[in-house]
């Protein structure tokens, strides 16, 4: 079986929103899914690929989840806690803003200055 760019998309993203503890629901709201569609691409992971859109949207998270990665260590409980836990830099729960319109990006700029500049 070949693997297409979409099949390859689709399961990682996959693999990172069970990482970062987001629920179908919400995978559904930061990739402009509807729940139920949500649900399909678990078991056909293709198809969460459908749109350009929910294509940025989903290497974005795929982003947000390595950069998690580094930051935690490959740490999976770290990464749901800092998902889950209120940020003041962000002035939310990040799990919350990852769902919203611009919300994905912020959450990935801040990630990607943390990387870059790392605390001493």
């Amino acid at each position: 079986m070949v693997m297409t760019r979409s099949s390859i998309v689709s399961k990682a993203v996959l693999k990172a929103a069970d990482q970062l503890g987001l629920i179908d629901e919400e995978l559904a709201r930061v990739l402009r899914l509807t729940p139920a569609r949500s649900l399909v691409a678990k078991a056909i992971p293709a198809s969460i690929s459908a749109g350009a859109n929910s294509d940025d949207r989903a290497l974005l998270l795929i982003r947000i989840f390595r950069l998690l990665d580094t930051l935690s260590a490959g740490s999976a409980e770290t990464m749901r806690q800092w998902m889950q836990n209120e940020n003041l830099a962000l002035g939310c729960k990040p799990r919350n803003l990852v769902v919203t319109e611009d919300g994905l990006s912020r959450v990935f700029d801040y990630l990607n200055g943390r990387v870059k500049t790392p605390v001493h």
